[in-house]
């Protein structure tokens, strides 16, 4: 985009991350790169809606791991902002994730590929320069896929999900799960095992027949290595589908 044409536009910018640090070096770099852009910045959830609300940018910038308000920042806080703003048919946004988390998008890969709000960008949190070249080819709605491309095709199914938070979040059994759920504690095992192979775990057998043989010969293990249901929460964990 041209400065002439970012000059007619009066083109608006919002930057949201929790870090000052970080706030100001991209603050920085937006300007010598646009330096007749009005660049904003929001520190919150909360504060960027209601920024959205009052300065209507045309680009946000957006760090996934943020604060609701003033509580503890967390990726999932900014994964519900990020699909409020894919779902929001009333507003023209271009919108770029930045962030060091970027591979909990895969649950939002569907609604982030059909997004028709603005052009739409992912980059890693390491590089402005790349952010720059990120920003360049989103604004008026290109899009900016590498890092989205590079995670995988499968997604965690909202029950798996569901039940994988219920077993952390309030450390349910099986049949307060079923309960809280509304399903038979039947399915909740079928749940269970979906999220063993959505993490490509062994089957069942082969980790029993794990356990038992270093029984036998005395290498056992802390119980929690053969525990499938702690191995997927922590799996969850690390790959940002739930927060810690």
């Amino acid at each position: 985009m041209s400065q002439d044409l970012i000059a007619q536009d009066k083109l608006k910018f919002l930057v949201v991350d929790d870090h000052e640090a970080m706030i100001k070096s991209t603050v920085q770099a937006l300007q010598e790169k646009y330096p007749e852009v009005e660049i904003y910045t929001a520190k919150t959830a909360e504060e960027t809606r209601l920024q959205i609300i009052k300065i209507k940018p045309n680009l946000i910038s957006l760090d996934l791991q943020i604060p609701e308000t003033t509580d503890e920042a967390k990726i999932s806080t900014g994964i519900r902002l990020l699909e409020q703003l894919l779902n929001n048919q009333e507003i023209e946004l271009d919108i770029i994730v930045v962030s060091a988390n970027i591979k909990t998008l895969v649950q939002l890969k569907d609604k982030i590929y059909n997004y028709y709000g603005g052009g739409f960008g992912v980059e890693d949190k390491s590089s402005i320069d790349q952010l720059l070249v990120a920003i360049n080819k989103v604004l008026g709605g290109g899009n900016y896929y590498q890092h989205l491309l590079e995670l995988r095709s499968k997604q965690l199914h909202p029950n798996w999900l569901k039940v994988l938070q219920l077993a952390w979040d309030q450390g349910l059994t099986d049949k307060a799960i079923a309960k809280e759920m509304n399903y038979k504690e039947r399915t909740i095992r079928v749940f269970w095992s979906n999220i063993y192979a959505f993490f490509d775990f062994p089957s069942s057998d082969k980790r029993q027949h794990d356990y038992e043989r270093d029984q036998k010969s005395g290498k056992c293990q802390k119980y929690e290595i053969y525990n499938y249901r702690i191995i997927a929460i922590k799996k969850a964990i690390e790959k940002g589908y739930i927060d810690l």
